[in-house]
């Protein structure tokens, strides 16, 4: 690997793969890397699958865990906490079904995406390692990957947020007819004795 290039295969004129961290509790890549990485069909190594440790299922809402591991040390990689808590609890309900633990499901979730190429685990214990690797065998169906992918989705992001509003309001919905954002704008003004801003 050339200096400088760390975490990159390189053939002359294309990268082959990627390392980013990425988990369903960190989907941010999700945004602009994600669709990058299928486009030019670059594989996606994926570090901090567990955040950590945080989605093992070790780690409880109120702290009453004992305050071990790395995680308890560094919250590193950063993520939204209630989401994360959200996520565990519904991977908690998914692994119960298949008995399995949360660390299954957080990796076996991640497998599922197309654009996964490898996994990098940093698991201490032989048993986290052979669970880990069993992840590989659970195939959550598609109702298990549609709950897990709600709970974790990303918020919407400026402007594709404005955009949604804007076209939910700026235009009659279908079967509506009049009442789009500017209809109700030059009511208010009318009801007000008013002019309608547009």
């Amino acid at each position: 690997m050339a200096p400088g290039r760390v975490g990159y295969t390189v053939q002359p004129g294309k990268f082959r793969r990627r390392i980013w961290h990425y988990s369903i509790a960190g989907r941010d890549l999700e945004r602009e890397i994600a669709p990058l990485i299928q486009d030019q069909k670059i594989g996606l190594m994926v570090w901090g699958a567990l955040a950590w440790g945080l989605l093992s299922g070790k780690y409880r809402r109120d702290g009453g865990d004992g305050g071990e591991g790395r995680r308890a040390q560094l919250d590193y990689p950063p993520v939204d906490r209630e989401r994360a808590w959200a996520c565990i609890d519904e991977m908690r309900a998914i692994g119960d079904a298949h008995g399995v633990s949360v660390a299954r499901v957080a990796i076996a979730w991640l497998l599922s995406k197309p654009y996964v190429s490898t996994i990098v685990v940093g698991a201490k214990s032989l048993e986290q390692l052979d669970d880990n690797l069993a992840a590989m065998a659970l195939e959550l169906d598609a109702d298990e990957l549609a709950r897990l992918d709600a709970v974790s989705a990303l918020p919407p992001e400026y402007p594709g947020w404005a955009v949604d509003l804007m076209n939910k309001t700026r235009l009659p919905q279908p079967g509506q007819g009049p009442g789009g954002l500017g209809d109700r704008l030059r009511q208010s003004a009318a009801d007000n004795g008013g002019s309608a801003p547009c």
